[in-house]
């Protein structure tokens, strides 16, 4: 089995420490990627920390890369179906600037894991039928309370 990333979950390279290359910047230069969060990051959030917030998602970023390759057993990209070896992402559907400490904002429901071109696509708003179908298909609106498309 592949070693993965302790940080974003993506295959790390024998000899690297596990820490992708894609984190290893971040891993020498904040704690805002360190290891064993979940009940002092969810306490943190309570008290209104912006670190926090950081905390959660990259906490539920990693749930969901480790969940996603425990489940199909490599990752690929959920809206192309391609796997090409490259870097893929976890994605919020809705954006945590959509609904700011929504409770559900990083429910696995609102995250998919896609390629950096899928997921550069979704950000410049290139990829709005996409959106409006996973808004659908994962019943987004009624899991937010909110209209969404």
């Amino acid at each position: 089995m592949t070693k993965l990333c302790t940080h974003c979950g993506n295959p790390v390279l024998k000899g690297k420490r596990g820490v992708c290359d894609a984190c290893r910047p971040h891993d020498k230069s904040t704690n805002t990627f360190t290891v064993g969060l979940g009940k002092k990051a969810r306490e943190l959030h309570e008290k209104g920390s912006s670190k926090s917030a950081t905390r959660l998602h990259m906490e539920a970023c990693r749930k969901y890369r480790k969940d996603f390759y425990e489940k199909h057993g490599y990752f690929f990209d959920e809206v192309t179906g391609m796997s090409n070896g490259g870097i893929f992402d976890p994605h919020h559907v809705v954006y945590a600037s959509r609904a700011p400490k929504h409770p559900e904002l990083h429910n696995p429901r609102n995250i998919i894991l896609v390629s950096r071109k899928t997921h550069d696509a979704f950000h410049a708003g290139e990829l709005q039928d996409v959106y409006e179908r996973l808004v659908r298909e994962r019943d987004l609106e009624t899991l937010f309370g909110m209209k969404l498309v």
